[in-house]
Protein backbone atom coordinates (compact mmCIF):
# COMPACT_ATOMS: atom_id res chain seq x y z
CA UNK A 1 0.00 0.00 0.00
CA UNK A 2 1.26 3.47 -0.87
CA UNK A 3 1.21 6.18 1.73
CA UNK A 4 0.08 9.67 0.79
CA UNK A 5 3.02 12.01 0.61
CA UNK A 6 3.64 15.74 0.66
CA UNK A 7 1.00 16.55 -1.92
CA UNK A 8 -1.58 14.15 -0.53
CA UNK A 9 -1.29 11.77 -3.48
CA UNK A 10 -0.03 8.21 -3.29
CA UNK A 11 2.49 8.97 -6.03
CA UNK A 12 3.83 12.04 -4.27
CA UNK A 13 3.65 13.92 -7.57
CA UNK A 14 1.70 17.18 -7.48
CA UNK A 15 -1.02 18.23 -9.83
CA UNK A 16 -0.20 20.95 -12.28
CA UNK A 17 -2.09 23.49 -10.18
CA UNK A 18 -0.41 22.43 -6.94
CA UNK A 19 3.02 22.74 -8.48
CA UNK A 20 2.25 26.07 -10.18
CA UNK A 21 0.85 27.50 -6.93
CA UNK A 22 3.91 26.38 -4.96
CA UNK A 23 6.65 27.21 -7.47
CA UNK A 24 5.21 29.88 -9.77
CA UNK A 25 7.83 32.44 -8.78
CA UNK A 26 10.69 29.99 -9.36
CA UNK A 27 9.33 29.00 -12.76
CA UNK A 28 8.84 32.59 -13.88
CA UNK A 29 12.17 33.81 -12.50
CA UNK A 30 13.99 31.36 -14.77
CA UNK A 31 12.71 33.00 -17.98
CA UNK A 32 12.79 36.49 -19.48
CA UNK A 33 10.11 38.95 -18.29
CA UNK A 34 8.24 38.89 -21.61
CA UNK A 35 8.25 35.08 -21.57
CA UNK A 36 7.06 35.08 -17.95
CA UNK A 37 4.16 37.31 -18.93
CA UNK A 38 3.23 34.88 -21.72
CA UNK A 39 3.43 31.93 -19.32
CA UNK A 40 1.11 33.70 -16.86
CA UNK A 41 -1.49 34.25 -19.55
CA UNK A 42 -1.06 30.74 -20.93
CA UNK A 43 -1.48 29.24 -17.47
CA UNK A 44 -4.66 31.20 -16.72
CA UNK A 45 -6.30 30.75 -20.11
CA UNK A 46 -5.26 27.30 -21.31
CA UNK A 47 -2.94 25.15 -19.22
CA UNK A 48 -4.72 25.28 -15.85
CA UNK A 49 -8.04 24.31 -17.39
CA UNK A 50 -6.59 21.44 -19.40
CA UNK A 51 -4.00 20.02 -16.99
CA UNK A 52 -4.22 21.79 -13.63
CA UNK A 53 -6.08 18.96 -11.91
CA UNK A 54 -3.82 16.22 -13.29
CA UNK A 55 -0.82 14.74 -11.48
CA UNK A 56 2.05 15.86 -13.64
CA UNK A 57 3.53 12.40 -14.10
CA UNK A 58 0.24 11.12 -15.53
CA UNK A 59 0.13 13.50 -18.49
CA UNK A 60 1.18 11.90 -21.76
CA UNK A 61 2.58 13.48 -24.90
CA UNK A 62 -0.43 12.23 -26.84
CA UNK A 63 -2.83 13.93 -24.42
CA UNK A 64 -0.93 17.20 -24.70
CA UNK A 65 -1.02 17.02 -28.49
CA UNK A 66 -4.72 16.09 -28.48
CA UNK A 67 -5.65 18.99 -26.20
CA UNK A 68 -3.48 21.46 -28.11
CA UNK A 69 -5.17 20.39 -31.35
CA UNK A 70 -8.49 21.60 -29.95
CA UNK A 71 -7.18 25.09 -29.18
CA UNK A 72 -8.40 27.41 -31.92
CA UNK A 73 -5.77 30.08 -31.30
CA UNK A 74 -2.80 31.67 -33.02
CA UNK A 75 0.30 29.53 -33.39
CA UNK A 76 2.32 31.80 -31.09
CA UNK A 77 -0.33 31.58 -28.35
CA UNK A 78 -0.40 27.80 -28.62
CA UNK A 79 3.40 27.72 -28.51
CA UNK A 80 3.36 29.81 -25.31
CA UNK A 81 0.87 27.45 -23.65
CA UNK A 82 2.87 24.38 -24.60
CA UNK A 83 6.12 26.02 -23.46
CA UNK A 84 4.51 26.90 -20.13
CA UNK A 85 3.34 23.33 -19.56
CA UNK A 86 6.73 21.99 -20.60
CA UNK A 87 8.50 24.31 -18.17
CA UNK A 88 6.18 23.30 -15.31
CA UNK A 89 6.75 19.62 -16.02
CA UNK A 90 10.56 20.03 -16.30
CA UNK A 91 10.71 21.99 -13.05
CA UNK A 92 8.57 19.39 -11.30
CA UNK A 93 10.81 16.58 -12.55
CA UNK A 94 13.92 18.43 -11.34
CA UNK A 95 12.26 19.06 -7.99
CA UNK A 96 11.29 15.40 -7.63
CA UNK A 97 14.83 14.28 -8.50
CA UNK A 98 16.24 16.61 -5.88
CA UNK A 99 13.76 15.29 -3.31
CA UNK A 100 14.77 11.72 -4.18
CA UNK A 101 18.46 12.59 -3.70
CA UNK A 102 17.79 14.32 -0.38
CA UNK A 103 15.87 11.34 0.97
CA UNK A 104 12.48 10.97 2.65
CA UNK A 105 13.36 12.81 5.89
CA UNK A 106 14.28 16.02 4.10
CA UNK A 107 11.29 15.63 1.78
CA UNK A 108 8.92 15.71 4.74
CA UNK A 109 10.32 19.01 5.98
CA UNK A 110 10.59 20.83 2.64
CA UNK A 111 7.54 19.65 0.72
CA UNK A 112 5.68 22.41 -1.05
CA UNK A 113 8.38 25.02 -0.48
Amino acid sequence: MRVATAYGHASGVPTGAEFWDSYREVILASVRPHTASGYEVAWRTRVREAFGSRELDSITTFEIEAVAATWQIKYSTKRDALACLSKVMRCCRAHQERQDQDGPDRHATTAGH
